[in-house]
Formats: C-alpha cells, sequence, structure tokens
C-alpha cells in the first residue's frame, strides 16, 4: 500500500505528520513535509476515509480525529516526543465523512464531531465523563454522501447548526430538548457555510453541485 497522504476529496491512505525521530523528506516553499507510516504511529494499517483536527477533547486539545474504512473513529494524539491513537466510535455505514464545529449546547463551549454516516447524521460529544455514544441526529430515506458542515446561519438558534444533504440540504438544529431537522430550498450538493458575502449580514449556507451553486440564508441575511 501507498504510504502518503492524499488530501481533499479521495481516500487517505496514510498519514503525513512529523514526529522526532521522523526525517523530513522534502521541502517546498517554507512548508515541511515530514512522512510517517502507520506503524510507526502506531495507527492501525486501514484505509483512511476522512480527517480532521478538532478540539472535541479537553483534555487532547486539537487532536486529529480520522475515520477509517473499519468505520472505525479515531484520536490521534501527541504525547512526548510520539503519537497515540485512542478509538472513539465504530459507525454503521462505508464512506463516512467527519466535520467539527460547535451547534450542541450540553458541553459548554466544546465543539463536537458531526459524521455523515451512510443514511445518518450522527454527533459525537465529549462531556466531563467521556465520549459520548453516537448520537444519531437525523436518518434520511436518501444517502448523506458528503461530509457537514456547521456554522451559525439561523438567527432563531443559540449558537451554531448542522447544515448537510440528503434528499434536499437540510438544517439539523438542537432547540433546549432535541434535534430538529428542517428541510431547506433548493437541490442537495456539497455544502460549506461561511460569511462570504460582505453585502450581506452574518454567514450564508452554500450548497454546490454540477451546474450550480446556491446561497442560503436566513430572511434578509
Amino acid at each position: 500500500m501507498r504510504k502518503g497522504l492524499e488530501s481533499a476529496l479521495g481516500m487517505l491512505t496514510v498519514l503525513v505528520l512529523a514526529t522526532a525521530c521522523a526525517s523530513p523528506r522534502d521541502t517546498q516553499g517554507g512548508f515541511l513535509d515530514t512522512r510517517y507510516t502507520a506503524e510507526e504511529l502506531n495507527l492501525p494499517d486501514a484505509e483512511k476515509e476522512d480527517i480532521v483536527v478538532c478540539n472535541a477533547d479537553p483534555r487532547n486539545p486539537e487532536a486529529v480525529y480520522l475515520v477509517t474504512e473499519s468505520r472505525e473513529v479515531y484520536a490521534l494524539i501527541r504525547e512526548g516526543t510520539a503519537w497515540r491513537y485512542a478509538p472513539i466510535a465504530g459507525l454503521a455505514s462505508s464512506r463516512p465523512r467527519l466535520a467539527c464545529g460547535d451547534a450542541w449546547p450540553g458541553n459548554g463551549s466544546l465543539p463536537e464531531l458531526y459524521i455523515s454516516d451512510g443514511r445518518r447524521l450522527v454527533m459525537l460529544a465529549q462531556t466531563t465523563a467521556g465520549w459520548l455514544e453516537p448520537q444519531v441526529l437525523y436518518e434520511s430515506e436518501a444517502r448523506i454522501p458528503e461530509k457537514a458542515a456547521v456554522g451559525d446561519v439561523d438567527p432563531r438558534t443559540p449558537g451554531g447548526e448542522v447544515y448537510f444533504s440528503a434528499d434536499r440540504p437540510r438544517q439539523a438544529a438542537w432547540d433546549d430538548q432535541a434535534w430538529n431537522a428542517a428541510p431547506l430550498p433548493g437541490p442537495p450538493g456539497y455544502v460549506a457555510v461561511g460569511d462570504a458575502d460582505r453585502t450581506a449580514a452574518g454567514a450564508e449556507l452554500y450548497v454546490s453541485r454540477a451546474g450550480s451553486t446556491d446561497q442560503i440564508r436566513y430572511g434578509d441575511g
């Protein structure tokens, strides 16, 4: 198996991370590439489906979280001069996708991991008692093929919301008692949240597919 980092939309076959006993392989434009194999990282040698850096666990701030072809979520944590991995959860479906953001007030200001898991949107959250069991926020008849996005687009909800596409774009928001998933206008596609339109107040949701990209915002924005 080729040992390298496949970024962006494809699978990740191996990580590119620096440790004390690794040696630099290449430099370009001031960037240093230090490559480590799965064995050197003491990480299960399985195909990687997605990766995100997230401050979801206060004991291990800014850890790397990975999900593998075998449907397992791991935290990759730097300790001294070495890395260690810790299993977080097992998932139900293949090709899961990871997103990081703060949309649930139940753990304070910590962000959570949101996973597109087949036809389910799942939350993984750390509390003072440890990692919660995976929480299913939404189950769809259509597959949720790509990763969710987290941001504060809707002023009616406190904090952020989770946006994802299944049969159409949808919003999952916490209403102080439970998660509610509401349909949004337009066809499904890849989703992203951010304040990219300086002519409108607040953040917007962008949904992109072949041939068009929609901007979705609440009310007058």
